[in-house]
């Protein structure tokens, strides 16, 4: 680091190292050295060090000066900003209620200094609550400075966008809504567009609009935002990549796969930068992108999350003899948090292996998860809501793959009580997939009455236009009963369902969208079977235009639709439409063959034999697609990114 002063004042590396006689001085350039040093570190997002600095400093300047001092009040108010952007709001609390007080007796209550520590204080409320009492402090803070500043004041509105998160926060997200939009209006007003606090509000903003699924709106903030951030404090820095974060957790949810993947590889390489070896950040964020490798079926996906996995271990390793011990021993609240990200971290290597066929390490990997996490919450530690309910599920659909029946309805019945009784706010949808794979199981024993009465119960619940599922979802479960019913030779109910799914995921996700692959199968398939073969044949190419765009010349699926498709052909008596795709395959795959059978000889079966199916080759595909049905865990495993604060 250069030296920030001329003339005799001091150096960087002088005040991060300060002697003796530099605390025993105190003079007015050491202060203001260490304070434009503590700025930058803060800039850097090096609040450790940051925080070492303003201490050591208020310590000489309360000695030389006293605690009224002016400069040391600054400190305080400095040191406060490092404590709540690191998670001690408690301490910051304490810390300001001093400086309220300290600046109230010098410089008066509607001195602008003590207005901006008020402020500060009633944001760690936000943070602590109880929400009510935080509440009434607002308001009563709120009063105050419309009064003193003005209702379109630039602190007046910043503690405005204090009070519409502690609203968000509290599930009024309409209310708070309102309250955001006047607080950008206002500042763009007066404030450059790159001016860091009106970024800030943008960012919350765009979780507010996100709450609300309007991530088009959202995704403006975002990308606002990080534009800004990236101007003043570059990529690296926490709240620049908390916004990063948050702009891929969307892309995943909305299935953008393709713009989530290099935001979080350049998330994982800044992590890794910053520190150096594999710590708790960047696992968080590479446990990201092994999530989105897992979406897009790259192979790399059960490698990354293998290397989590481990690292994870390796990480509660050095910080006690053994991860079990941890646990029985009632972990503090940091081992008790990185227990349960590797706990999420082995989830993603679990679903991996059942994805990769390989069900015996699958289970093993879900029932390491589940004894632990019973201990945590018998312990009164706070786990993730979804984690042991989605394990539960993808035990019993794993177990359900291995004709474990019994199993696999013990575990998809108590992934249902555990939704039902522990999730409210995710439980609609949750239950809902848990309950259509509960059907498959009962129909597979022989359950017959029992499955229906499950799953008439799901298509009742998805036509119901007041639930609260997002869309998105609505399609994944109607994929899934769509393949149930392909599984049930149900041709009639597979099309209705496919056909939801389509309509809701080109509306959200385009035409092309590799989410809607699985639906344009299922419905070429059901009006192939239903003997519609003019609509088949047109759903057909469709699917295969998107999975060669999708994913290229050499994938197994591909092979496997076409050759329903040349049977299709041979029926309408077609075949001049064979030839000419064939060989344009050819040219990018000298082995291409039609699944099942040499070309020709699948026409003639399929021509001599209109009531005939190829059983394995449609079982086989069916098992294929419902690997992609978008049911790789829906809610992404979210790091627990740095909260932006003004």
């Amino acid at each position: 680091m250069e030296e920030l002063w001329t003339d005799g004042s001091y150096a960087a590396e002088e005040v991060l190292e300060p002697s003796a006689s530099h605390l025993e001085k105190c003079d007015a350039d050491f202060v203001q050295t260490t304070r434009v040093v503590a700025k930058q570190l803060v800039a850097r997002g090096d609040f450790k060090k940051a925080e070492a600095m303003l201490r050591t400093s208020m310590e000489a300047q309360e000695r030389v000066y006293g605690r009224e001092d002016a400069n040391f009040m600054r400190a305080m108010y400095e040191l406060s900003f490092v404590l709540t952007n690191t998670d001690r709001h408690e301490e910051a609390r304490v810390l300001l209620q001093d400086l309220v007080a300290s600046r109230s007796k010098v410089l008066g209550q509607n001195h602008p200094h003590t207005l901006n520590a008020i402020g500060a204080l009633a944001d760690t409320w936000r943070v602590l609550g109880p929400v009510d009492e935080a509440e009434r402090f607002f308001e009563k803070t709120l009063t105050h400075f419309d009064e003193e500043c003005g209702p379109d004041d630039y602190r007046t509105l910043i503690m405005r966008n204090n009070l519409a998160l502690l609203l968000d926060s509290d599930g009024r997200c309409k209310q708070a809504e309102t309250i955001f939009q006047r607080c950008i209006s206002g500042l763009e007003a007066q404030c450059h567009p790159h001016d860091k606090n009106l970024l800030v509000i943008k960012s919350n903003f765009g979780k507010n609009q996100d709450s609300l699924e309007h991530q088009d709106v959202a995704e403006r903030m975002w990308r606002e935002c990080l534009d800004g951030m990236t101007v003043i404090y570059g990529t690296s820095h926490p709240i620049t990549m908390d916004v990063m974060a948050h702009l891929a957790t969307l892309y995943e949810n909305d299935e953008r796969f393709d713009e989530a993947l290099p935001i979080l590889q350049q998330l994982r390489d800044l992590h890794s930068d910053m520190d150096g070896e594999m710590d708790k950040a960047t696992l968080r964020a590479q446990l990201d992108l092994a999530q989105v490798y897992c979406y897009l079926e790259d192979p790399r996906a059960t490698e990354e999350a293998e290397t989590v996995v481990a690292a994870w271990i390796n990480l509660l390793d050095r910080n006690v003899s053994n991860a079990s011990s941890a646990l029985k021993n009632v972990p503090d609240s940091e081992r008790d948090a990185m227990m349960i990200d590797m706990l999420s971290a082995k989830k993603l290597l679990g679903r991996c292996y059942h994805f990769d066929g390989l069900y015996d390490e699958g289970a093993q990997i879900y029932l390491e998860i589940l004894a632990p996490l019973a201990d945590l919450k018998l312990n009164g530690h706070k786990v993730p809501q979804r984690l042991l309910p989605d394990t539960l599920r993808c035990l019993g659909e794993l177990r359900s793959e291995q004709k474990m029946y019994t199993d696999a309805e013990w575990y998809l019945r108590e992934a249902i009580r555990v939704n039902e009784n522990e999730q409210p706010k995710f439980y609609e949808y949750a239950v809902m997939i848990c309950k259509v794979s509960l059907g498959e199981v009962l129909a597979d024993v022989g359950k017959s009455a029992e499955s229906d009465l499950v799953l008439h119960d799901v298509v009742q619940s998805l036509g119901e236009e007041q639930n609260n599922i997002p869309r998105l979802q609505i399609s994944d479960i109607a994929v899934k009963l769509g393949l149930y019913y392909e599984g049930a030779d149900v041709w009639g109910n597979a099309y209705k369902m496919m056909e939801k799914a389509l309509a809701i995921r080109e509306g959200k996700l385009g035409d092309g969208h590799r989410s809607t692959l699985v639906p344009l199968q299922g419905l070429a398939l059901s009006a192939e079977m239903l003997g519609e073969y003019e609509e088949a044949l047109s759903w057909y190419e469709e699917a295969i235009v998107g999975m060669e765009k999708v994913y290229g010349f050499h994938f197994r699926d591909l092979h496997s639709v076409v050759s329903r498709w040349t049977g299709v052909c041979y029926r309408l008596g077609k075949e001049h439409l064979i030839p000419p795709r064939l060989e344009v395959y050819r040219e990018h795959d000298e082995h291409f063959k039609l699944v099942g059978s040499d070309e020709e000889e699948e026409g003639k079966r399929s021509d001599s034999s209109e009531d005939t199916v190829d059983e394995t080759s449609q079982r086989d595909d069916l098992a294929s697609r419902r690997g992609r049905t978008g049911m790789a865990d829906r809610y992404p495993i979210r790091s627990k990114h740095l909260r932006s604060k003004l």
